[in-house]
């Protein structure tokens, strides 16, 4: 039977780049609490993750960016959850609507 990984917890490793979780086309929560990510741009290595429904990102410095949340949710449009809170179809339209030139 082959395994897949669908979930990873890196919480509390003093993690600040996260490149190489983009290869990692399964995942579908991510566990970053506790390290160092301190821009929201880090996050774009992850927008390959078509799947990913779920990122704890609380003890980061990214959380101290204006519109943080939006932001987030506008670079990773599959979400369902950040932080543990409910992503919604109003967040996603807020953040599209803010963010909307942010992207190439």
């Amino acid at each position: 039977m082959e395994r897949i990984l669908e979930e990873i917890d890196l919480s509390d490793n003093q993690i600040s780049d996260i490149s190489e979780l983009g290869y990692c086309r399964n995942l579908r929560r991510i566990n970053l609490e506790n390290n160092r990510i301190g821009l929201v741009q880090r996050l774009d290595a992850l927008r390959p993750l078509s799947i990913l429904e779920s990122i704890r990102l609380t003890g980061n410095t990214i959380r101290d960016e204006k519109h943080y949340r939006l932001r987030v949710v506008f670079r990773l449009r599959g979400l369902n959850k950040l932080d543990e809170i409910i992503v919604s179809a109003k967040d996603k339209v807020k953040a599209a609507n803010l963010h909307g030139n942010d992207l190439p």
